[in-house]
Protein backbone atom coordinates (compact mmCIF):
# COMPACT_ATOMS: atom_id res chain seq x y z
CA UNK A 1 0.00 0.00 0.00
CA UNK A 2 1.31 3.42 -0.91
CA UNK A 3 0.37 6.34 1.31
CA UNK A 4 1.05 9.98 0.62
CA UNK A 5 0.10 13.07 2.51
CA UNK A 6 1.51 15.95 4.45
CA UNK A 7 2.01 16.23 8.16
CA UNK A 8 1.07 19.46 9.89
CA UNK A 9 3.98 21.70 10.80
CA UNK A 10 4.54 22.83 14.35
CA UNK A 11 2.63 20.73 16.89
CA UNK A 12 3.71 17.09 16.75
CA UNK A 13 1.43 15.81 19.52
CA UNK A 14 -0.93 14.09 17.11
CA UNK A 15 1.38 12.77 14.39
CA UNK A 16 0.19 9.22 15.06
CA UNK A 17 -3.42 10.22 14.40
CA UNK A 18 -2.43 11.96 11.17
CA UNK A 19 -0.52 8.87 10.00
CA UNK A 20 -3.45 6.65 10.98
CA UNK A 21 -5.80 8.90 9.01
CA UNK A 22 -3.55 8.59 5.96
CA UNK A 23 -3.49 4.79 6.28
CA UNK A 24 -7.26 4.64 6.65
CA UNK A 25 -7.72 6.90 3.63
CA UNK A 26 -5.39 4.72 1.55
CA UNK A 27 -7.44 1.67 2.59
CA UNK A 28 -10.63 3.50 1.47
CA UNK A 29 -11.98 3.62 5.01
CA UNK A 30 -13.33 6.64 6.87
CA UNK A 31 -10.43 8.71 8.15
CA UNK A 32 -12.03 9.23 11.55
CA UNK A 33 -11.05 6.33 13.79
CA UNK A 34 -14.45 5.56 15.40
CA UNK A 35 -16.15 5.30 12.01
CA UNK A 36 -13.24 3.29 10.59
CA UNK A 37 -13.45 0.86 13.53
CA UNK A 38 -17.09 0.19 12.74
CA UNK A 39 -16.30 -0.40 9.05
CA UNK A 40 -13.43 -2.73 9.98
CA UNK A 41 -15.70 -4.62 12.35
CA UNK A 42 -18.36 -4.95 9.64
CA UNK A 43 -15.73 -6.27 7.21
CA UNK A 44 -14.49 -8.79 9.79
CA UNK A 45 -18.07 -9.95 10.34
CA UNK A 46 -18.64 -10.03 6.56
CA UNK A 47 -21.60 -7.68 6.95
CA UNK A 48 -20.29 -4.44 5.46
CA UNK A 49 -21.97 -4.75 2.05
CA UNK A 50 -25.30 -5.84 3.53
CA UNK A 51 -25.30 -3.02 6.08
CA UNK A 52 -24.36 -0.41 3.50
CA UNK A 53 -27.07 -1.64 1.10
CA UNK A 54 -29.73 -1.65 3.82
CA UNK A 55 -28.87 1.89 4.93
CA UNK A 56 -28.83 3.14 1.34
CA UNK A 57 -32.20 1.41 0.70
CA UNK A 58 -33.64 3.95 3.17
CA UNK A 59 -32.33 6.77 0.93
CA UNK A 60 -29.57 7.51 3.45
CA UNK A 61 -25.87 8.00 2.80
CA UNK A 62 -23.96 5.29 4.62
CA UNK A 63 -20.92 7.48 5.30
CA UNK A 64 -23.12 10.24 6.72
CA UNK A 65 -25.00 7.80 8.95
CA UNK A 66 -21.64 6.55 10.30
CA UNK A 67 -21.00 10.05 11.62
CA UNK A 68 -24.16 9.71 13.73
CA UNK A 69 -23.50 6.08 14.54
CA UNK A 70 -24.91 5.92 18.07
CA UNK A 71 -28.12 7.74 17.21
CA UNK A 72 -28.66 6.56 13.63
CA UNK A 73 -31.92 4.69 13.27
CA UNK A 74 -30.86 3.55 9.79
CA UNK A 75 -27.68 1.93 11.16
CA UNK A 76 -29.46 0.13 14.00
CA UNK A 77 -32.28 -1.07 11.71
CA UNK A 78 -29.70 -2.34 9.19
CA UNK A 79 -27.77 -4.14 11.94
CA UNK A 80 -30.91 -5.93 13.08
CA UNK A 81 -32.08 -6.70 9.54
CA UNK A 82 -28.70 -8.12 8.49
CA UNK A 83 -28.49 -10.33 11.60
CA UNK A 84 -31.65 -10.69 13.74
CA UNK A 85 -29.66 -12.41 16.49
CA UNK A 86 -27.35 -9.39 16.71
CA UNK A 87 -29.39 -7.69 19.44
CA UNK A 88 -32.72 -7.95 21.22
CA UNK A 89 -33.79 -4.57 19.86
CA UNK A 90 -32.72 -1.28 18.36
CA UNK A 91 -31.45 0.06 21.68
CA UNK A 92 -28.98 -2.81 22.00
CA UNK A 93 -27.72 -2.67 18.42
CA UNK A 94 -24.28 -1.21 19.21
CA UNK A 95 -21.46 -3.36 17.78
CA UNK A 96 -18.51 -4.68 19.81
CA UNK A 97 -15.71 -2.58 18.37
CA UNK A 98 -13.29 -2.81 21.26
CA UNK A 99 -9.57 -2.23 20.58
CA UNK A 100 -8.85 -5.88 21.40
CA UNK A 101 -11.25 -7.02 18.69
CA UNK A 102 -10.02 -4.48 16.13
CA UNK A 103 -6.24 -4.92 16.48
CA UNK A 104 -5.88 -7.68 13.86
CA UNK A 105 -7.98 -5.94 11.16
CA UNK A 106 -6.07 -2.69 11.64
CA UNK A 107 -2.78 -4.55 11.29
CA UNK A 108 -4.09 -6.29 8.16
CA UNK A 109 -4.70 -3.01 6.30
CA UNK A 110 -1.07 -2.10 6.85
CA UNK A 111 0.21 -5.27 5.14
Amino acid sequence: MAVAGSLPSGNTDHVGLVVLGLLLYAARLPTQFPQARVCLWLHVERRFDAMKSLVEAEDRQFERELNDLHVSGAISRAALASDPSFAAGKAEANPDISPERMGPPIRSICN
